[in-house]
């Protein structure tokens, strides 16, 4: 085994890591950050991957020897994908739409309550009262305590 040393003339003992990484990086890149890409689009798959990979070099240690790693790292984008899929639908539990709507918008149309000059009022952009509850409309807990 040859001794690598650092800058400053001592020998380095992550360099077996460092090298095993590089290989382990070479190696499987590609195909991780493909499935990623198509998961997530370019942008979000990309930094997915990066992810990835920085979950790999975290736990060097415990990823497995090959065949095995590919697996591995693909369980490993797995749980990161779903995250970033996660995110993306927001605490809702719906896809993100693009960008919100503006202060008193409602689906294009300004709120009742909202000022007539669509700036909110007093409250500063702020949205009206709610629309009245229509009768027979309670929660599900009103609901089911009347039976």
């Amino acid at each position: 085994m040859r001794t690598v040393t650092t800058p400053l003339g001592r020998p380095d003992s992550a360099a077996p890591a460092d090298e095993r990484f590089r290989s382990l990086f070479a190696a499987h890149y590609p195909p991780v950050a493909a499935y990623a890409v198509r998961r997530l689009g370019r942008a979000d798959g990309q930094e997915a991957a990066a992810d990835v990979f920085a979950v790999a070099w975290r736990r060097l240690g415990t990823v497995p020897a090959e065949p095995d790693t590919l697996p591995w790292l693909y369980g490993v984008a797995r749980n990161i994908v779903r995250n970033a899929e996660r995110s993306r639908r927001g605490p809702g539990g719906r896809a993100a739409q693009g960008p919100p709507p503006p202060p008193g918008a409602r689906g294009g149309r300004p709120h009742p309550g909202a000022a007539a000059g669509g700036a909110g009022g007093a409250r500063g952009g702020a949205r009206g009262p709610p629309p009245p509850r229509r009768p027979g409309h309670g929660d599900v807990l009103t609901r089911t305590r009347s039976g």
